[in-house]
């Protein structure tokens, strides 16, 4: 082999060479797998933030208010998850105070909204004003004095428990927006009330509540 065809295999050694690399690197960027990149899209954002208000409009339909008086260490307005007892309402308010006198109450009395509940010293009378029953819990709250059953008969108006809307009903001492709204359901569901006794049947309305209640309303 003279040196002329060696140079001319050398140069077509080269250029296969050279095309298997370009060969080799266009399947490669070509075939090749993308990379996850996490791009941001403004929309998740928007998502993202309302999810979130959702949650937080949900979780504020759920709390309640109550008054918590006596003694407690920080007697006032107390905010409560829907579901929570008086034992969450006195921790809320501080904590009991060493003149308390917890058995009287029933600390496992599941609370409705706006109601107050005042924590009884010790040696209290039994006419010393609200207190709280050891019972199921019915009669929870309930008017001690005979001074405080007559203002309140003096400050309400007589209330038709067959035709008052929430707002009407939640005028009757003892009855949140819970209970008013009970009312309602169970007129829906069977109809209006034949007597005042009749609203007994209503959950959450016993024998206490109801005579807070029974000169303050009507059926007809």
């Amino acid at each position: 082999m003279d040196l002329s065809e060696m140079k001319e295999n050398k140069k077509l050694v080269i250029v296969i060479i050279v095309v298997l690399l370009l060969t080799g690197l266009f399947c490669y960027f070509r075939f090749r797998e993308p990379e996850n990149v996490d791009v941001f899209q403004p929309e998740d954002g928007i998502v993202t933030n309302e999810s979130t208000n959702t949650v937080e409009e949900a979780e504020e339909e759920e709390m309640i208010i109550v008054h918590v008086s006596g003694e407690v260490k920080e007697p006032g307005i107390v905010k409560l998850e829907e579901g929570e007892r008086i034992a969450d309402a006195i921790e809320k308010a501080g904590g009991a105070t060493d003149d308390a006198d917890l058995s009287k109450l029933n600390l496992a009395y599941v609370l409705e909204d706006g109601v107050k509940v005042r924590i009884p010293k010790k040696n209290e009378g039994e006419n010393a004003g609200e207190y709280v029953s050891e019972e199921s819990g019915e009669e929870v709250i309930q008017e001690g004095s005979i001074e405080a059953e007559e203002t309140t008969q003096t400050t309400n108006k007589v209330v038709n428990i067959n035709r008052a809307n929430q707002e009407e009903l939640m005028t009757l001492p003892g009855i949140g927006e819970s209970t008013a709204q009970k009312i309602i359901d169970y007129r829906k569901e069977n109809g209006n009330f034949q007597t005042i006794e009749d609203i007994k049947n209503v959950s959450g309305i016993g024998d206490s509540k109801f005579n807070q209640i029974k000169s303050l309303i009507k059926v007809k």
